[in-house]
């Protein structure tokens, strides 16, 4: 019978340290670089000073003055002492609180994290004085307790209009108790507080497909778009027949805050009804701010006037629910430009034939917008695409506004940011 006894093994060899940066002697033989707002790499250190206490945190983007952080991310750095000799107990605590204040409720605030460390106490060092250096590893938890549930955490996030207040905030706090040599004083406690920002990265799920016709592309990948359509009737009854509005976005409904989100309106109805809602006097004025035929290619995004006729917008819901009350407001983080389409050829000259008016463009988020959206007991921050159609006229026109709003979601990286090589 054979042995079945296992062959003796040695342990392995540790995995050499890894650097983002080729050591001597190395070079790059490939590198897949990110699109759309390329993130600086985090070699850089930030250092925040308090009385005889220095923090250098280590791990951030060159020339940041706020350390930021990722989802789980790991808090390293070193704290410095003058008169380290003094010190009986180092700790270091990492703490967020989201705090909502609305006119009609009042204010409310929840934890999010609240995590301590000791670094060092007098107690347990056998006699020995406090170092003048620390090194410190603090890991940032993924979740907090949200009443009964388990949410991931909120990312910083702050906005302000009279009566309605959010923010999401988070801190580092270095807390170092003091002795003093003289009989009959009390210990006194020496406190180092640093704000960071804490902006967990997500990607969509799948790309936006780089489409150049949408006409075509609508009969051979149906699939790859959103459709959400509205029904426009007039104010005066049976004066004209209602129009059919057609918004088409990307089917992934998830895009990053760098995406150029192409989009789609078709408006058809009978041709009496269409000259009702856009007289042929105002048909050269049906587009957006700064759009024409010979610039619809162009990369550049001009900001819709607000008196345009189409206009296409990323709105931004803040809601807050407390104490029985619900209050949200609304704030355009993005915008869009609007592009005419050439009209079909027709052979039939009826009034009552069915006609259409198209558009295409692109909409994008501010360069100032930071983060996406967030989901809590208290606080939700929702996106949406808006698309709004404005008679020339509302004074005299026997149509109404007409508005879309579909629900989005916007992440901090784009699908091609994690690219293939």
């Amino acid at each position: 019978m054979l042995d079945s006894t296992l062959p003796c093994y040695s342990p392995s060899i540790p995995a050499p340290p890894y650097s983002l940066e080729p050591s001597c002697g190395e070079q790059r033989l490939g590198q897949t670089l990110r699109s759309g707002r390329s993130r600086l790499p985090l070699t850089s250190t930030i250092i925040k000073k308090q009385g005889k206490i220095t923090a250098v945190l280590d791990g951030q983007e060159v020339g940041a003055d706020t350390p930021s952080y990722g989802r789980q991310a790991v808090i390293r750095g070193t704290l410095c002492f003058n008169d380290s000799e003094k010190n009986s107990h180092v700790a270091i605590k990492i703490q967020g609180r989201l705090e909502a204040t609305i006119s009609e409720g009042g204010s409310k605030t929840i934890q999010l994290v609240n995590d301590t460390y000791t670094l060092w106490k007098s107690e347990t060092a056998g006699g020995s004085t406090c170092p003048a250096q620390i090194a410190f590893a603090c890991q940032l938890p993924s979740h907090f307790r949200d009443g009964r549930e388990e949410r991931p955490l909120p990312p910083s996030f702050h906005t302000f209009v009279p009566g309605f207040y959010i923010h999401s905030q988070y801190k580092i706090l270095v807390e170092v108790i003091r002795v003093r040599h003289r009989v009959g004083l009390w210990p006194t406690t020496k406190k180092l507080v640093i704000l960071f920002n804490y902006f967990p990265r997500t990607r969509p799920s799948g790309p936006i497909m780089d489409i150049p016709c949408f006409l075509s592309s609508i009969k051979t990948l149906p699939e790859e778009w959103y459709q959400s359509t509205s029904i426009l009737k007039t104010s005066r009854k049976g004066s004209f027949e209602p129009l059919y509005c057609h918004l088409f976005i990307p089917s992934v409904r998830v895009y990053s805050l760098t995406d150029n989100i192409p989009f789609h309106i078709q408006l058809n109805g009978p041709l009496t009804s269409l000259r009702e809602f856009f007289p042929p006097t105002s048909l050269d004025r049906i587009t957006s701010a700064g759009s024409s035929l010979s610039s619809a290619q162009s990369e550049s995004l001009v900001a819709p006037d607000p008196k345009s006729c189409v206009r296409i917008q990323l709105l931004r819901q803040a809601v807050v629910q407390m104490r029985g009350q619900k209050v949200w407001r609304n704030s355009e983080i993005g915008n869009g430009v609007a592009y005419p389409l050439p009209p079909p050829v027709v052979y039939e000259s009826t009034d009552r034939r069915e006609e259409c008016l198209d558009w295409t463009g692109h909409v994008r988020c501010n360069d100032g917008v930071a983060v996406g959206g967030l989901h809590t007991d208290l606080v939700q921050v929702k996106d949406f695409i808006s698309l709004t159609l404005i008679p020339p006229d509302l004074r005299t026109s026997a149509f109404p506004e007409l508005r879309i709003t579909v629900p989005v979601r916007i992440v901090s990286d784009a699908y091609t940011d994690f690219g293939t090589t």
